[in-house]
């Protein structure tokens, strides 16, 4: 018996999404198709797979089995498509990689080098972007890699793999700032004074908010004002390390500074292509 490819694909969708409509949203196609597809693989198979129910669907006992079975077919076809890729050889003419400041690559100017090595007539965009912004840049195509802050999930068009390394942040103050005129600062001093704060979202357990908030989307535009005494600010430890100066000292707070889990990210849309390989494995595998 042969089975639609397309059919596989739908029937994995459906079970991910926990339904119809949401998995042809997700597939860019109509909900018609998406049942003509499951219907189809249901007479196909000789079996009922899906039970429908006001609250959705739900794979039935006979489904169950056969879920193991398809996310193999269609983890094979993923690594036939890798491969085909690689003996093909094509190589993309530009790749677009987003970069997060709060972790400083190791060993970079010898990736670069060895880039430009393998492809000197390949386009090379670097982005710095943070949070959902990153997320939003691979979902689009804009760009093939990414290095997030951790989440708890993604979407499903993305894959993701941690780095070992980890991002650290800390609470900076300037060297004259009153705050620094106790040993240890109480989470709850905090709010008596201006925050100077990154604009996308970054975790910040256990702080009230301030009432009075500047904020940038640019770190090194917060290190300036937090060294001119503007207020206090959490900032990446290794980006003050890099780009501060003697003026900007780190408060000892309790529960601070927080280590911060990193990954790699991207679609499983748009497959990477010989470079985007390439620099997958570098980023992944040459922490030094």
């Amino acid at each position: 018996m042969r089975y639609s490819f397309e059919s596989l694909i739908a029937f994995h969708q459906v079970v991910l999404t926990g339904s119809f409509s949401t998995a042809a949203r997700k597939l860019h196609k109509s909900q018609s198709t998406i049942s003509s597809l499951i219907a189809n693989l249901e007479a196909d198979s000789g079996i009922r797979i899906f039970e429908r129910n006001a609250k959705g669907v739900s794979l039935t006992k006979e489904g169950a089995k056969l879920l193991p079975y398809v996310k193999d077919v269609l983890s094979a076809a993923e690594n036939l498509e890798n491969i085909s890729s690689r003996l093909m050889e094509k190589t993309e003419s530009s790749i677009t990689i987003v970069l997060t400041d709060l972790y400083y690559i190791p060993n970079h100017n010898h990736i670069l080098k060895e880039f430009e090595q393998l492809f000197p007539d390949v386009i090379l965009e670097c982005l710095v972007a943070e949070e959902e912004d990153v997320l939003h840049l691979i979902l689009n195509n804009r760009a093939s890699i990414g290095i997030i802050r951790s989440q708890t999930n993604y979407p499903d068009e993305i894959h993701s793999c941690r780095l070992s390394a980890e991002a650290e942040l800390g609470i900076f103050v300037s060297q004259q700032h009153p705050l620094l005129q106790n040993k240890y600062t109480h989470l709850a001093q905090l709010k008596n004074y201006r925050e100077i704060k990154y604009g996308p979202k970054i975790l910040q357990k256990n702080i009230e908010q301030s009432n009075k908030v500047w904020s940038s989307s640019s770190y090194a535009f917060l290190i300036d004002m937090v060294e001119l005494g503007f207020g206090w600010a959490i900032l990446p430890t290794n980006f003050v390390e890099l780009y501060g100066s003697k003026q900007i000292r780190q408060l000892k707070v309790n529960g601070w500074p927080q280590a911060h889990k990193l990954d790699l990210i991207w679609s499983k849309v748009n497959p990477l292509g010989v470079v985007g390989k390439w620099a997958l494995e570098q980023l992944l595998y040459h922490e030094y």
